[in-house]
């Protein structure tokens, strides 16, 4: 994914960033919560790394699988 489009994982790390700083505001009193981060955001962040780390894994492979051919 990243060799075809390096973007992806650079919005990826943007959009981690992004979630991992929201907090969560109460409507009605317009004040933060004891949870300061909402169940989704951190969803979202798990689901971003663990797509980073497939992407990552897939390239280290990519590259061991080369040097076995190339002996």
């Amino acid at each position: 994914m990243s060799n075809r489009n390096p973007q992806i994982i650079e919005n990826l790390e943007k959009a981690k960033q992004l979630f991992k700083n929201t907090i969560k505001i109460c409507h009605r009193t317009k004040k933060t919560t004891k949870h300061t981060q909402h169940m989704c955001w951190v969803c979202l962040v798990f689901f971003g790394t663990s797509i980073i780390v497939h992407d990552k894994t897939n390239e280290v492979n990519a590259i061991s699988l080369e040097r076995r051919r190339d002996r």
